[in-house]
């Protein structure tokens, strides 16, 4: 069953409810008691291809010569 959560509660303690959808709880967001947003965790292979498809977009950002001390 969601949980649901009114917006100003979600921008006092964001961190709970991020805390609460990683741990598989589905939050509903409301405003002016209507759920306007879901939130929900990632499932493990769900984050891994998420962070996969951003180190693949950044390949070529760089030029080939580039050295990772003159890349710091």
């Amino acid at each position: 069953m969601p949980i649901l959560v009114p917006i100003e509660e979600m921008v006092r303690n964001p961190g709970r409810y991020l805390l609460l959808a990683e741990s598989g709880q589905t939050i509903l967001i409301t405003r002016n008691e209507t759920a306007v947003a879901k939130l929900t965790g990632l499932r493990a292979e769900e984050a891994r291809e998420d962070r996969l498809g951003l180190v693949k977009s950044l390949f070529g950002l760089l030029p080939k010569d580039t050295s990772l001390e003159a890349s710091r």
